[in-house]
């Protein structure tokens, strides 16, 4: 396939994600910061470097729409031999194929052999979808992007530490070594008030009209407890 030019100009985060080598990497970013479209990126160079097998999963069915817009306007037209948005699919002019699939879809997680997997708002995935996933990745020691917002010290929270050689600022033995550190994962953080598509206007609107629990979830991409508790804290009381 000839050389094709793809109007995307990374912001320096961004380009950390995309520089990276580990084989997975994970993002956890604030809300409207960018993280969807160095996935759409990262889906898009698989895809399009050589025939490829590309999974888009979203955390639901009703996300899948927004998935199929950002491939849509980001994939080259020239580049792509057909797309059908009824089977959530674009097939490629050198034979990939790039499709959406939903993580809580009983039927959506088949068997299939990926070069490529990016998991989208994986936080709000149940783990098992992501065991149904993995195995997928073998054949081909196919790489996978998680990006996301985090919701809480779930699964997707100890996915994200993988990445990480010392415990994490917020993290009860911060700057320590830590022992469950995986070469294989890279780790990448930035909130919303970092990017340039952000709004710093909007942002401190954000900040006085939502809980301060919520706001640093959403905004800050920090890992909260009970972000949406009027009461927080409450476990940490009780003896």
């Amino acid at each position: 396939m000839s050389e094709v030019s793809v109007p995307y100009v990374p912001w320096s985060k961004q380009r950390l994600v995309h520089m990276s080598d580990a084989r997975f990497r994970v993002v956890v970013a604030g809300r409207q910061s960018g993280k969807s479209l160095t996935g759409v990126a990262e889906a898009a160079q698989w895809a399009m470097e050589r025939k490829a097998v590309v999974w888009w999963v979203t955390a639901n069915y009703q996300v899948k729409d927004k998935a199929w817009r950002d491939l849509n306007a980001h994939l080259p037209p020239e580049v792509v031999r057909s797309s059908a948005e009824s089977r959530n699919r674009f097939d490629l002019g050198n034979g990939s194929i790039v499709v959406i699939r939903s993580a809580d879809g009983k039927d959506s997680l088949v068997a299939e052999t990926l070069d490529g997997l990016v998991c989208d708002e994986f936080a709000q995935w149940r783990e098992e979808a992501w065991l149904s996933l993995r195995p997928m990745l073998n054949v081909h020691n196919a790489p996978a992007l998680f990006i996301g917002t985090p919701r809480g010290r779930n699964w997707a929270w100890k996915i994200w530490l993988r990445g990480q050689a010392t415990y994490p600022m917020g993290h009860p033995e911060a700057g320590l070594p830590n022992p469950d550190h995986d070469p294989a994962y890279r780790s990448f953080h930035w909130r919303t008030a970092e990017s340039p598509y952000s709004n710093p206007i909007e942002i401190e609107q954000a900040r006085r009209d939502m809980p301060v629990g919520w706001f640093r979830q959403e905004y800050e991409a920090d890992i909260v407890d009970n972000a949406a508790a009027v009461f927080r804290g409450v476990q940490g009381c009780i003896r």
